[in-house]
């Protein structure tokens, strides 16, 4: 591998001779621009038998700013890959020019003055205090990211996209744009909220402007390949037990349209759908169920494809109001960015925060720092992160605390991690941690306005302690936080305060008992295997909600070591097993309510003064509009995923 990567190298040095003359512009810390042309980019000399010799090369080019943890995750190995002949040498809106296909999309980045935005190489570099810990819980160095770089994700219509839905010219799209937005303020709170209107003029570079605003939605300020927009399996999959256990990944992103997100889905695999990724699908009752779990298991089918939904309510139940916008799996890789064509045509209607937006959002921590992504911090594997760190450790890395644009920490003790892909009780895999007296404020995205329901995931800790959660609008100014939750997290999950049972404790009784009964046959597994609770813990659900917390979602499974006591029984056991032997719970922090146009931030701060080892952990946080769960029906309820 090596050897292919410093192939590699020699092979972009090659390109970059041959390359076209164009600008890249950085932007330095004092915010003074600096623009080289690539013809000036000198070529680096190097020992490729040495991997210190290939690191003093990087710190003397112009690539400085990228050092390890480009030839590792953003490696030069994968450019040489690409059919791009310019490779890194060119930025995301050249690259999206010099593709052909955009030529439509590419006119109105250059009226909006968006196609500037995309060709910004933007580095800021972290200062570490003098004191500054870099060690882990046992002693071990952390690698310590100190450059942190700007990236885009562009989702691109091509022409002839643009051509199937009458768009044969920039001023048809200009024309279209003027449709679709013209009238935003109807569905936009975010304009109504601050007193905005929309221009359809010819002032195509104001942030409000109908074109703008519809190029801007397709921009987000995160860099990700096609296999990063969700968490799937692929080759850096650690395993599957905490992958998805037949729920559908996805993930929500802040787009450059002011204050608004998007959610990319991976539906279950279907005839119709494949296995595609959408842009803002909209299903009628996402989080809601008419299928009550141990009525389904009641009914004794071994069916994979029911194990694979368990509960997740029946196709009747759930209207499909837009496909979505397709992704095609065809990277587009720029220097600073990556491009996605996509089959349709995107725009932020009012079916996006008052459809696709009204359900359960869970959103991953890490999703919420641009940093991660643009960094290629989010996707290390402990293979990777071994080989970026200085005592070869191969579990965390350590931030500095102005690192991430989205946190804000308060007090010099507290110490921020990330817990890369391991086979953790955390959702994707891996989790934001630390430790110490700690104090941070995380911005959170931006909701539609509204009520919701605020839930945050964590795992019993002995060495937590009380933690106050608090939301504010200025984390410049701790006046602006109120206090919804405190909570003691050292709790264990057996503790009566919580509710928690272990509903599928059961012991193997005998071979499966054939029931007959109004005619039909099932197998009572009940009786097969003795459960606890034949109900599948619904009542013992609805206890621990009282109590203010939830299990974690169905979307766990077991350590493979916990599935060998069951003598063949069939696997949607083992899937059952939510919150019954891993440690993940939610709590129920409380009800906000949301404005679109104001920035929210959660605080999280340590009450207990005398323990300097107290932990936090930032996995993934719920927002859930209040009237979703108000169904009214007892045959209607959240869905276990």
């Amino acid at each position: 591998m090596k050897k292919l990567i410093y192939a590699a190298i020699a092979l972009l040095t090659v390109c970059m001779v041959f390359a076209d003359d164009h600008i890249i512009q950085f932007v330095l810390n004092n915010g003074e621009h600096v623009y080289f042309k690539t013809s000036q980019i000198k070529t680096i000399g190097y020992d490729y038998h040495d991997q210190d010799s290939i690191d003093q090369a990087y710190r003397d080019s112009l690539y400085r700013e990228f050092v390890k943890d480009s030839l590792y995750k953003d490696s030069l190995y994968k450019d040489s890959l690409h059919r791009e002949e310019v490779g890194r040498t060119q930025t995301l809106g050249i690259m999206l020019d010099s593709a052909g296909a955009y030529s439509i999309f590419v006119q109105a980045l250059k009226l909006t003055g968006l196609f500037d935005t995309l060709n910004v190489v933007d580095v800021k570099e972290s200062k570490l205090p003098r004191n500054f810990d870099s060690s882990d819980i046992n002693g071990n160095l952390l690698y310590t990211p100190l450059r942190s770089r700007n990236g885009f994700t562009v989702f691109a219509e091509s022409d002839s996209v643009m051509k199937l839905n009458g768009i044969n010219t920039i001023s048809d799209l200009v024309t279209f744009a003027n449709k679709q937005y013209g009238n935003a303020t109807s569905w936009y709170d975010y304009l109504n909220e601050k007193g905005l209107t929309v221009s359809t003029g010819t002032d195509y570079q104001s942030e409000l402007n109908a074109l703008n605003m519809f190029m801007r939605y397709h921009i987000l300020k995160s860099k990700m390949a096609y296999t990063e927009l969700v968490y799937t399996k692929t080759a850096k999959t650690i395993n599957t037990w905490n992958f998805c256990n037949g729920g559908e990944p996805y993930d929500y992103y802040e787009t450059m349209l002011p204050h608004t997100l998007m959610k990319i889905w991976q539906p279950i695999y279907t005839a119709n759908t494949g296995t595609q990724l959408f842009i803002n699908r909209y299903i009628t009752r996402n989080t809601l169920t008419n299928q009550l779990p141990h009525e389904i298991i009641h009914n004794g089918t071994e069916d994979e494809s029911l194990e694979n939904r368990l509960g997740y309510g029946t196709d009747d139940f759930h209207q499909v109001v837009s496909e979505g916008v397709k992704i095609t799996r065809e990277d587009g890789y720029g220097f600073n960015g990556w491009y996605h064509p996509i089959g349709s045509i995107l725009v932020y209607n009012q079916d996006v925060p008052k459809g696709v937006l009204h359900e359960r959002m869970r959103m991953d921590f890490t999703t919420m720092l641009p940093e991660m992504m643009n960094n290629g911090l989010r996707n290390l594997t402990m293979n990777e992160i071994q080989a970026l760190s200085p005592s070869g450790y191969a579990s965390r890395v350590a931030f500095a605390h102005d690192y991430f644009s989205n946190v804000k920490v308060y007090n010099a003790n507290t110490r921020l991690r990330y817990n890369v892909r391991g086979a953790y009780n955390a959702w994707q895999s891996d989790c934001i941690i630390g430790w110490g007296y700690y104090d941070l404020a995380v911005k959170l995205p931006p909701l539609p306005t509204g009520n919701y329901e605020v839930r945050i995931a964590y795992s019993p800790m002995s060495s937590g302690g009380n933690v106050e959660y608090s939301v504010g609008n200025n984390p410049d100014d701790l006046n602006s936080f109120k206090e919804i939750c405190t909570f003691d997290i050292t709790i264990p999950k057996e503790d009566p305060r919580i509710g928690w049972t272990d509903y599928l404790d059961c012991d193997y009784i005998s071979d499966s008992t054939l029931v007959t009964e109004g005619g039909e046959s099932w197998y009572d597994y009940y009786s097969f295997y003795g459960f606890k609770e034949r109900d599948l813990g619904l009542a013992s659900d609805k206890k621990m909600r009282d109590n203010g917390y939830m299990r974690g979602p169905f979307g766990f499974k077991d350590h493979p070591e916990n599935q060998t006591d069951m003598n063949g029984f069939w696997s949607v056991y083992f899937n059952m097993r939510r919150g019954t032997r891993n440690a993940l719970l939610r709590k129920i922090l409380g009800n906000i309510t949301v404005k679109q146009s104001e920035d929210n931030w959660l605080r999280v701060r340590s009450l207990t003064t005398n323990n300097a080892d107290s932990r936090f952990q930032l996995d993934f946080i719920e927002f859930v509009p209040v009237d979703v769960l108000s169904t009214g029906s007892t045959n209607v309820i959240e869905d276990w995923y």
